[in-house]
Formats: structure tokens, sequence, C-alpha cells
């Protein structure tokens, strides 16, 4: 299988990486591992040419409910196979069908990207990585925004996670999305002020497609 190509790079959750290697490279697959879930999402957030995941089906049990919900936000978006590791022998056994690699690939990269991003002033609320429900939101302003993600500004410091949600009541449909925080730092020349990138996960097609029309294209023909 694509021996004439270069083997396909796919992100790879598993504590137990040396029983994956050769048979990924059997398939022509290019194994990058990750032991846990957060570092994952963040490697696959940056991607621009990987073709999709194979989790490790022990390793995302043992994960916690919180951390398990964040991968199946991301894995929506790509191609997943599902594995395990047979104790006694170290065999891998795929739990999909293989051929689901085999067929045409879009790579994580047409949505994960980066994208033009728009300058736009928007009162947003955002929510901890433990409050989906938004039960204890706090008030930050957009400051520019994209397709991937968006930058916020806040008046105060964002907790030590890897995630929070974002509401943009603004929207017709304001369910909270699950973002990435890609980095976080003091805005320079403004005290008492902090900013944020981060890029959205789970955003639904229908919020896409409204920032879209009413914000990014709309700033494009300006």
């Amino acid at each position: 299988m694509n021996t004439l190509q270069e083997p396909m790079r796919v992100f790879v959750l598993t504590s137990r990486p040396l029983a994956f290697l050769k048979v990924l490279e059997s398939m022509g697959m290019a194994g990058e591992f990750y032991g846990d879930i957060p570092r994952l999402i963040d490697a696959a957030l940056e991607a621009e040419n990987a073709v999709g995941m194979v989790l490790d089906v022990q390793t995302v049990m043992a994960a916690n409910q919180r951390k398990r919900d964040h991968l199946f936000s991301l894995s929506s978006k790509t191609r997943i196979l599902r594995a395990r590791v047979e104790a006694a022998t170290g065999h891998v056994f795929f739990l999909d069908d293989v051929s689901l690699f085999k067929r045409p690939l879009s790579h994580l990269a047409p949505f994960f990207r980066t994208h033009v991003r728009i300058p736009l002033e928007m009162p947003v609320t955002i929510g901890h990585e433990d409050d989906p429900a938004m039960a204890s939101p706090q008030q930050a302003e957009m400051k520019d925004i994209s397709l991937g993600g968006c930058f916020l500004h806040m008046h105060f410091e964002l907790p030590h996670s890897d995630f929070l949600y974002l509401q943009m009541s603004a929207l017709d449909n304001p369910l909270p999305v699950l973002c990435n925080i890609r980095w976080r730092r003091p805005v320079e020349g403004a005290p008492g002020r902090f900013g944020a990138g981060v890029k959205f996960i789970d955003i639904k097609p229908d919020q896409l497609s409204e920032l879209q029309r009413r914000f990014i294209e709309q700033a494009s023909a300006e």
C-alpha cells in the first residue's frame, strides 16, 4: 500500500507505541505517538498534512470523561481507526475497517489550518473547561476572528487549563463552543488586561457559516 509515496502521517494515541510501529509501517503510515489526550489534541490543531488518528481504546478508556469528551469533539473532524493491543501477545487489532485509510483521504489541514484574522469587537462569555453548561460564565471581548479561532481580551487571567468554552450570543446559535487555548499573556500597554488566542474545536456548521457570512466575508468586501 502507498509504496510509491511518502508514508501517510497519522496521530496515534497509545501508551504502547512500540506495538504500533511495524503494523502502521506495513499500512503505509508514519505514526506520531502521544500518550495523553491533551498532547494529541495540541499536535492535531497544528497539523498541516496528517490524514487521521489511530486511537488505542485502552488508552482512551483510561482517561477521564472530560478528556474523552474533548477527544471525541476533535475526532468528529477527521478519520479514526480504533485499535486495541492484546495483552498476552502485544499484537494490535483494529476495531474498524482498515480500508478506511486506503481511500482518498482528506487531511486535517482544511479545518485546522491558520485562516486570515478579521478585526472585530464582540462581547462574549467564556466558561471553564469543566463548565460546558456555562453555569459560571465570565465576560470577555473578542478582538479578532477567523474560521479557525479568535483572539480574546479579558480583565482576568485564565486558569491553567488547555480548554475553555466560548459563547457568542451574537450568533443565531449561541451554543458554547469548545476551544483549545493556544497561548495566553498580558496585553501590552493595558495593565490588568489579559489576552488569549484560541482555536475552535467543535464549532457547529451553522455557527461557522454565520461567522463567515456576517463577519469574514463582509469585512473582506469592505
